[in-house]
């Protein structure tokens, strides 16, 4: 539906767009800037060919300017790799293509050899490369490695290796346990707060114990936050005892958000919902629904069926009259649709169908998405009549209007360029058309 919309639309900005070559409509593009952690120099007239030769420089400052000049050109090197080298025996391969890939080899492997450079600058500069190029660079663990083997006692350069390590792990990601260590024994407040950060993302049970007692130590909320995040990629009983107490219990609206939306990364999926079931009537309705707010996007995830199909199964009609039926009754739809999902949630339904309170709100929902579907299929059968029987005629109107806006131009004493200027927007509204038509 929204392709015949932008077609209409284009149709409708035809005068808009001719108008706007003789100066009657202007517009003004904002682009916003980057976030930059480090310092550069554009030489006058240099471009990245010339930064590229002076990654190999022997003055170290100039060394570290051409790099931080390429970081914006990280993920393209990436990218260009990631293809694999050209088949220089094809007939499609062209001298440029080879030229390039050479190119983006030779920068990846000069760059990586400066994350071991005695110059801490360079070694940070190389480090924010490193981590841009991996965005678009699928061979994560050739990356990781080349990370974890930096070795360094300088806040800058640390706060670049964690910040790449944050952007290449997750919780299959094996870090020596040693760095984790002297990143949380740090002096540095960025370096352990983005320390936390990194847990968050890896399995970090081996930390927990230290984790809970800093978190018991800690004065200012703002470092309760980030050891609350560390949990993040899942935790067991002892981390949930904390949680669950400074859910019920903490004076700040921060940290009982942050737990709030962290118990569900407890591994045990049934923890939290018998906790909820023994407890509810203790614990005030408000917070009773914003923890299951949490837990709807999670509906079609073993997380989330086990949570519901407890919750439906105990009866407890307080505590389930609390549910928000149509966050609820979205996911649960839309994921019984989906085949892969349709078994686990299977019997999550019967219990929504057996429940006293949802059973008739569910068939109402059903009916109304039944019906939302047929008319979308209504609405799609209208486009492609639309396609066939309307877009035809209008392309010949268009066509002889592009001819009689043509001539209009030459009789006014327009040359061809003015004349393809002012007919650039009917022409491609026609192409638009045409490939419509034609699917």
């Amino acid at each position: 539906m929204w392709k015949n919309n932008r077609i209409i639309g284009l149709a409708l900005i035809i005068p808009l767009a001719v108008l706007s070559v003789f100066g009657c409509a202007k517009k003004t593009i904002i682009a916003d800037e980057a976030i930059i952690r480090y310092q550069k120099i554009e030489i006058p007239r240099y471009g990245k060919s010339d930064y590229e030769r002076l990654i190999t420089s022997d003055n170290d400052e100039v060394k570290y300017n051409a790099i931080c000049n390429l970081i914006p050109y990280a993920p393209e090197y990436a990218r260009t790799l990631e293809k694999g080298p050209p088949d220089e025996s094809s007939q499609e391969t062209t001298a440029r293509d080879v030229a390039e890939y050479k190119k983006a080899k030779e920068v990846f492997g000069s760059i990586s050899k400066e994350l071991f450079c005695k110059n801490k600058s360079i070694q940070a500069a190389s480090l924010i490369f490193i981590t841009d190029f991996s965005s678009a660079y699928s061979s994560k663990e050739e990356v990781l490695k080349l990370v974890l083997d930096v070795k360094t006692n300088e806040v800058r350069t640390q706060y670049e290796q964690i910040r790449a390590l944050i952007e290449l792990s997750d919780s299959d990601t094996a870090i020596e346990k040693n760095l984790i260590e002297s990143f949380l024994d740090s002096r540095c407040w960025l370096i352990r707060s983005m320390t936390y950060l990194l847990l968050g993302n890896i399995t970090s049970d081996d930390y927990h114990k230290r984790l809970i007692k800093e978190y018991k130590n800690a004065n200012e909320e703002y470092d309760r936050l980030f050891i609350i995040h560390s949990f993040n990629n899942g935790y067991g009983p002892e981390v949930f005892d904390l949680i669950r107490n400074e859910v019920l219990s903490t004076n700040s609206d921060r940290i009982r958000g942050q737990t709030i939306r962290i118990l569900k990364q407890h591994r045990d999926n049934t923890a939290v919902i018998k906790w909820l079931i023994h407890d509810h009537k203790t614990i005030g309705r408000e917070l009773l629904r914003a923890i299951l707010n949490e837990y709807y996007s999670e509906v079609a995830s073993p997380t989330g069926t086990v949570f519901f199909h407890q919750l439906l199964r105990s009866n407890q009609q307080e505590l389930i009259g609390l549910i928000d039926q149509e966050k609820f009754f979205q996911v649960l739809y839309d994921g019984l649709k989906n085949e892969a999902s349709q078994k686990d949630l299977a019997e999550l339904e019967m219990s929504v169908r057996d429940s006293q309170h949802l059973s008739r709100a569910w068939v109402t929902y059903i009916d109304h998405r039944h019906k939302e579907r047929l008319r979308e299929k209504e609405q799609q059968k209208r486009e492609e009549e639309l396609k066939k029987t309307v877009f035809p005629k209008y392309n010949a109107m268009l066509e002889k209007f592009l001819e009689d806006s043509k001539k209009l131009f030459a009789d006014a004493g327009m040359d061809q360029d003015e004349i393809e200027e002012l007919t650039k927007a009917i022409r491609e509204l026609l192409q638009v058309l045409k490939e419509e038509e034609s699917k």
